[in-house]
């Protein structure tokens, strides 16, 4: 296990009743952005390999749902 901190010297302050929501929501952006940034920056990287930039930019977001995902 592995401790972060989510907040510089986090470690250190107890999460109390006022500061929850901002704990939550800096666990989140962690989990949401941060710990996956390298991971999503690989999976960017190997679209744009299969997919141009330019051809994307001529897509409908639902016109990439359905070249990504197919028809439901």
């Amino acid at each position: 296990m592995t401790t972060r901190d989510l907040i510089p010297n986090g470690r250190d302050i107890p999460v109390t009743f006022e500061n929850r929501k901002e704990y939550i929501l800096k666990l989140c952006e962690f989990y949401l952005k941060t710990s996956i940034k390298k991971n999503l920056f690989s999976l960017v990287r190997g679209f744009h390999r299969v997919i141009r930039t330019d051809t994307i930019n001529m897509l409908t977001p639902k016109q990439l749902e359905y070249l990504l995902c197919g028809q439901n």
